[in-house]
């Protein structure tokens, strides 16, 4: 009766391995061994049953970030206080199957559960169980498991104690690490492309081929040769009115029609005198990743975020959204939470330590929807883990000759 007992509680729980994987919430499935500590007050035939161990199974699901439901099944070898009837000590199997509910207190590592269990060994017990725990990362896809647990009987004043220490495979994760070179690459070949346009549009309207200093869609004369001075036109001054061309700051525009006295001599003219003014689009980035299932920023002290504030405070009128991304890992509904979480970990630090304007920074979780990477490799969700922040203002500065 026993064996058939402990094989369909088997067939149960490793039925829920299936539907772990299955869910969109991420889950675990795991073994282990525990210590085992009856109650000495249990009366007969159970009151002689003394310390023993115990291996076991459970599989576990996350409703949310807090909340998960695992369940269990346990097979116990217990000693006892008395020998067989030749004087040989000997052993008493029992099993344990039941169901907790878990509330996780920090990241997904300590916990508090409850739950029902259902004992067999000398007889049938419905035990009320009460602990806490702790899961240790110790990969991706792994973790440890440890437990201290009491199992109060329902129907008697009886209580039990168990230890346990357990490792377990977790599901429903997809973390993975990308090519972050490949990525640089792609942004960087973007932002030449980008360059390489704004200079060829400055360049039309600002060539000046004769290098008389009146740009060429103004040119009247092109060719002027070198040294002659020239009209707004571009035109040679004749020799009467050359003589008494005055300019005063060397820049090719006589006094006379020179709006901007003094420009500097490394500048170039128009043909009003004014420096040729160029507006460059300046942008600057911030990236920060996250450890799995955690929203504290684990460098806070690297020098881009001092960057980033530096360039906030130059260009006063520039806003910047810090954009929260996760893995694919898990539902939808806690990466969504958990990336918007990111993003007010980041702003908050631009704030509060690096003094830029709160009124200038939004943060906005993208869950994951912006994947970097969907190789479903195991370190990309490293990289999609991660804050993003761009922003871009208008510099205008003057061409040089």
């Amino acid at each position: 009766m026993m064996k058939k007992t402990f094989l369909s509680s088997a067939i149960a729980v490793s039925l829920i391995a299936p539907a772990v994987s299955a869910n969109d919430n991420a889950g675990w499935v795991g073994v282990f061994g525990e210590y085992y500590n009856p109650d000495n007050n249990k009366p007969e035939p159970t009151g002689y049953l003394e310390d023993g161990n115990g291996v076991g199974i459970e599989a576990g699901w996350h409703l949310s970030e807090d909340w998960a439901v695992r369940a269990e099944l346990a097979k116990n070898y217990l000693g006892r206080k008395k020998s067989d009837i030749r004087g040989l000590d000997v052993e008493d199997e029992g099993i344990r199957v039941g169901a907790d509910v878990l509330y996780f207190l920090t990241d997904d590592q300590w916990y508090v559960f409850s739950g029902l269990k259902h004992q067999e060994i000398e007889g049938q017990r419905t035990l009320l169980d009460l602990g806490f725990g702790k899961h240790w990362e110790l990969s991706e896809r792994w973790q440890g498991i440890t437990e201290v647990a009491a199992y109060q009987d329902i129907d008697e004043s009886l209580l039990d104690f168990g230890l346990k220490l357990g490792i377990a495979y977790k599901f429903g994760f997809s973390d993975d690490e990308g090519n972050n070179a490949a990525a640089a690459a792609v942004a960087a070949g973007g932002a030449a492309a980008v360059a390489a346009t704004s200079g060829t549009e400055a360049d039309s309207l600002t060539k000046d081929s004769d290098g008389d200093g009146v740009v060429d869609a103004k040119d009247l004369c092109a060719g002027s040769e070198a040294g002659v001075a020239v009209d707004a036109a571009g035109c040679a001054v004749v020799a009467s009115t050359a003589a008494a061309v005055i300019d005063s700051d060397a820049d090719g525009i006589a006094d006379e029609m020179d709006k901007c006295a003094d420009t500097p001599a490394t500048d170039k003219v128009g043909a009003d005198g004014c420096s040729v003014l160029t507006e460059q689009e300046v942008s600057v980035a911030l990236n920060v990743n996250f450890a799995n299932n955690s929203v504290e920023v684990a460098n806070p002290n690297d020098p881009q975020f001092a960057e980033f504030a530096a360039f906030m405070k130059r260009f006063g009128k520039a806003n910047a959204e810090v954009e929260g991304h996760s893995s694919a890992g898990g539902a939808a509904s806690y990466n969504q939470k958990l990336s918007q979480q990111r993003a007010e970990a980041v702003r908050t630090l631009l704030i509060e330590q690096y003094g830029v304007d709160a009124s200038r920074l939004t943060a906005k979780g993208y869950g994951e929807s912006r994947l970097l990477d969907t190789s479903g490799t195991a370190a990309a969700a490293k990289r999609n883990r991660r804050i993003e922040v761009k922003v871009s203002a208008t510099q205008v500065s003057a061409e040089q000759r």
